[in-house]
């Protein structure tokens, strides 16, 4: 189970839950993977943790699903320039200056940069729709105040990334389209330690990587705000 779960999340793959009322309640089925649909004969019906994150809720990791419902059709795959103007107007949505959370630019000009520079940065996909984004970035590249910063506090391993921005669209949150983000970063880093800040007022973005087992390790301030700096790198991100 755990090979077949890891092969699906390598690529593009769609997650739909099953009914509650379900005799298979508490799983979801793989709808899709790769980009091949699967017919209804084919699909594959998965504990959700399995689905969204390997090991996540094994011995000692939290279940990234507990109190969260999925979108009915949720897909994660690698962003490309096509998404540019989107993901740019979900951020700028998002940004300190209008009430959200992120901070720096996030112009359509800065995302195609981040893209085409070579950035792993994943997509969920609602349909048509931007459901949310999620940014990495390797620590060699830190030039942002507030990155820079919270590497000093906690540098990590070695092969640490930095991990974020992650934005999810407001009508979109709560239905699981983080964990499936996390999971296909998850997959396409395997074992390596994620290093995240968060403003320390932001409870609600603690309390959902808490959640997806990431703990606190550090913190800093900046322009007279606290940080919580979070790692996976104590929380067993892959449990054996």
């Amino acid at each position: 189970m755990t090979k077949r779960a890891n092969r699906v999340s390598s690529g593009i793959f769609v997650l739909r839950r099953l009914p509650s009322g379900s005799p298979t309640r508490g799983k979801s089925e793989i709808v899709r993977a790769r980009g091949t649909q699967f017919g209804s004969a084919d699909r594959k019906q998965v504990p959700v943790d399995m689905c969204l994150a390997p090991g996540l809720a094994r011995s000692g990791c939290v279940d990234a699903c507990d109190g969260c419902s999925f979108a009915s059709m949720v897909e994660t795959r690698s962003a490309t320039i096509e998404d540019a103007e989107r993901i740019s107007a979900l951020l700028m949505a998002n940004a300190s200056d209008r009430g959200g959370a992120l901070y720096g630019d996030w112009s359509i000009e800065v995302v195609t940069k981040w893209i085409t520079d070579g950035a792993l940065i994943i997509v969920a996909m609602d349909g048509p729709k931007l459901a949310g984004v999620l940014f990495t970035s390797e620590k060699a590249q830190a030039s942002a105040l507030p990155v820079v910063a919270m590497l000093n506090a906690w540098p990590g391993s070695a092969d640490a990334y930095v991990y974020g921005p992650v934005c999810i669209d407001q009508a979109a949150r709560g239905q699981g389209v983080l964990e499936a983000l996390y999971a296909h970063v998850v997959a396409r880093l395997p074992d390596r330690e994620a290093i995240l800040f968060i403003n320390a007022s932001n409870t609600r973005s603690l309390q959902a990587h808490g959640r997806l087992g990431m703990v606190q390790v550090a913190n800093f301030t900046l322009g007279g705000e606290v940080f919580i700096v979070l790692s996976t790198r104590n929380a067993n991100l892959v449990c054996k």
